[in-house]
C-alpha cells in the first residue's frame, strides 16, 4: 500500500508539473508575440541637427549630445539591465532582466529576482492601453497576476521614465512638445493612448542629463490608494550605444524633489540595442 500511495503521489506531481508547464509555455508564446510586435524595422532616416533647430536651447543641446549626426532614427530599443530595488519588506533586492521599449506603443519587461528556493521570474508589459504583470515561482508556478485600470494608467508614467533610453522618440517629429523651464532644464510632453505624459530633464551645458522627473500614477506604499506622485532621480553615468548616448546608471525614488523623497531604485544599463 505505501508503495502504491507513493506511486500515485508521484504521478500527481508529474501531472501538476506538466499542466503548469503548458500554462507557462502558452503565456511565453503570447508574450513573445507581443515582444515581436514592438520590434521595428531599421529606419533609413538619420538624425540631423536641422531636426532640432527650432526647439528651446536646453532641449536642442540634449539632442545634439544624445544622438550622433547620421545615426538611424530608432523606433524601439532593447535594454539589458541590473537594478537594486526596495521590496515591500524595505530590503534591497537585485533584479536582472531585458526590456523592449517602443515609446509610442508600449513595453515588455522580462526579469528575475531572488535565487534558489525564492527565485521568481516575472513579465511586466503594457500595450494597446492595457498593462499586466505576472510572477512565477521557480519559473513555473504562477504566484501572482495583476491587471487593472490603475496598473494601465501607471504604465504611462513608466513609459515616460523610459523615454530618455531612446532619445529619437523624443524628437518633435514624433509628436513631442518641448518647453524650456530655464537655461538648464526642459520638459517634454506627449500623449500615449489618451494619457498625457511629461518628462522633465535637468541638463549640463553640454546636454548631458543629470536629473529626470515624471508624474506617475502610483501607490508606492501599497495602501490601495493611487495618486499622481513625482518620480525621479539622478543620473550618475552615461554610455554610448550605436550612436545614442543615454543614462546608464541612475538612482530614482518616489516624491522626487520633495521632503518626502524615498529612494526606490538603483539601475544600471549594461547593453542597449537600437532598432
Amino acid at each position: 500500500m505505501p508503495a502504491e500511495i507513493l506511486l500515485v503521489g508521484a504521478g500527481l506531481v508529474v501531472l501538476v508539473v506538466v499542466m503548469l508547464s503548458i500554462v507557462r509555455i502558452a503565456d511565453d508564446r503570447r508574450i513573445n508575440r507581443l515582444w515581436r510586435s514592438l520590434q521595428s524595422e531599421p529606419s533609413s532616416e538619420t538624425f540631423a541637427e536641422s531636426m532640432v533647430a527650432n526647439i528651446p536651447g536646453p532641449a536642442r543641446r540634449y539632442f545634439l549630445h544624445a544622438i550622433k549626426a547620421g545615426t538611424p532614427l530608432a523606433s524601439s530599443v532593447i535594454v539589458q539591465s541590473t537594478a537594486l530595488i526596495i521590496g515591500p519588506d524595505r530590503k534591497w533586492r537585485t533584479v536582472t532582466g531585458r526590456t523592449i521599449f517602443s515609446p509610442h506603443n508600449g513595453f515588455v519587461s522580462k526579469y528575475s529576482l531572488g535565487r534558489l528556493l525564492t527565485r521568481v521570474t516575472a513579465v511586466d508589459h503594457y500595450a494597446n492601453g492595457l498593462a499586466r504583470k505576472r510572477f512565477w515561482l521557480w519559473g513555473i508556478v504562477p504566484v501572482a497576476k495583476t491587471t487593472d485600470q490603475n496598473l494601465s494608467k501607471a504604465a504611462v508614467g513608466r513609459l515616460a521614465c523610459l523615454f530618455f533610453l531612446l532619445p529619437s522618440a523624443l524628437l518633435p517629429e514624433r509628436g513631442v512638445e518641448w518647453v524650456a523651464l530655464d537655461d538648464h532644464s526642459a520638459a517634454a510632453a506627449w500623449t500615449v493612448h489618451g494619457e498625457r505624459a511629461t518628462l522633465t530633464l535637468s541638463l549640463e551645458p553640454s546636454g548631458t542629463v543629470r536629473q529626470f522627473a515624471v508624474l506617475q500614477w502610483a501607490d508606492p506604499e501599497k495602501t490601495g490608494s493611487f495618486a499622481s506622485i513625482p518620480y525621479g532621480g539622478d543620473v550618475e553615468e552615461e554610455r554610448t550605444f550605436g550612436g545614442y548616448t543615454i543614462p546608464s546608471r541612475t538612482i530614482g525614488g518616489w516624491s522626487f524633489g520633495t521632503p518626502r523623497y524615498s529612494e526606490f531604485s538603483r539601475a544600471t544599463v549594461e547593453k542597449a540595442e537600437f532598432r
